[in-house]
């Protein structure tokens, strides 16, 4: 009875040990696969990261490669038009020095460029009358344009739009579209210059502006705009493409366009640009404070600062003596001169050529 007794003891210690065993291992694969799940989690995330970091990587060297193009574009197009000016000043002096009798070979290209600097002046219309805002308030600027006019576009692209991407600028103008140019109004019909296209943009610009105006806390329309300007396709399809860059609703602009509100605005625009006092000679046509600015378009800072009144309110940082010397003499195609007109406007009277 002793030796069975201790047999069954002996028989329960070896169970004991193997259930032991059995639970140490069990614990040890579950340890083993717990291990595994987290190592396979931690490379997993190390993977994550190091795809987002070489994404990253490759935002930023597209992001500085595109600064770089749009900075060589920038060069190359004001080298463009430096020597379109050379240019065409040297051959104005040369026919006025064929004029006079002198040898062209023997005027020094200098000469000849300050010569047709004077021809030019002499054609500009009367230097601009700034007529002084009321202290604190803006300095109104209105934009006679058209939607298909390279002119336009050229001034939008070099002047207006990089000052009004400015808050500084902003706060001081009462900025206004009148989306016409140098169409035709005969009662409630629209003729445009360069068609119905044009047409349908200038119609698709009132109703941006109308839709999104400029605010204190928002540029407004003003940034799809430019966006357009920028390009020189059909209107309607540069919007759509620039309606969702700069997240203006497609529809609801072209709901307005395509509706009797668009008509308004466009017959408003219309009748805006013909009651101009002086007429407007050419597209772009800008007012200061309802005075037109013919050339003087050019220097819009400058003018703006002068007439801007700020009162008891800081002058703006744009206005300093530092930054108006540091804009300096720019060469430019000029709004209104002579044979280069075709470059930098589009003139009233280009529907009879």
């Amino acid at each position: 009875a002793n030796e069975a007794r201790v047999d069954d003891k002996k028989e329960a210690a070896e169970k004991k040990d193997i259930l032991v065993a059995r639970h140490a291992s069990y614990e040890q694969r579950q340890k083993d696969v717990r291990d595994e799940v987290k190592e396979k989690a931690d490379e997993r995330a190390q993977n994550r990261k190091e795809r987002k970091t070489h994404r990253q990587h490759l935002l930023d060297a597209d992001r500085d490669k595109f600064k770089v193009e749009l900075a060589k574009k920038a060069e190359e197009r004001q080298a463009l038009i430096t020597r379109n000016l050379e240019r065409r000043s040297a051959r104005k002096a040369a026919e006025k020095a064929k004029l006079q009798g002198k040898s062209v070979d023997k005027v020094p290209l200098q000469t000849q460029i300050e010569a047709a600097e004077k021809i030019q002046d002499s054609t500009k219309g009367a230097p601009l009358q700034i007529k002084k805002s009321a202290a604190g308030d803006k300095v109104k600027i209105g934009f006679y344009m058209e939607s298909m006019c390279p002119g336009c576009k050229y001034y939008t692209k070099t002047v207006l739009g990089a000052l009004m991407e400015k808050p500084d600028f902003v706060s001081m103008v009462d900025f206004t579209l009148y989306p016409y140019g140098n169409g035709k109004l005969t009662g409630d019909s629209i003729q445009c210059q360069h068609g119905e296209k044009e047409c349908e943009g200038n119609t698709i610009l009132a109703c941006m502006q109308e839709e999104y105006p400029i605010t204190s806390d928002s540029t407004g329309f003003v940034p799809a705009f430019v966006c357009m300007e920028e390009e020189n396709g059909v209107p309607k399809d540069d919007f759509k493409k620039c309606a969702f860059t700069h997240n203006l609703d497609f529809d609801t602009v072209m709901t307005c366009a395509n509706g009797p509100k668009g008509k308004a605005l466009a017959l408003a625009a219309a009748r805006n640009t013909e009651a101009l006092n002086p007429p407007h000679e050419y597209a772009p046509w800008l007012t200061l404070n309802g005075a037109p600015m013919r050339d003087d378009a050019y220097d819009l800072q400058k003018n703006v600062c002068a007439a801007y009144d700020s009162g008891d309110q800081a002058v703006s940082g744009l206005c300093s003596v530092a930054s108006l010397k540091a804009i300096g003499k720019k060469d430019r195609a000029m709004l209104h001169d002579g044979g280069g007109r075709g470059f930098s406007v589009c003139h009233k009277d280009a529907w009879a050529r």
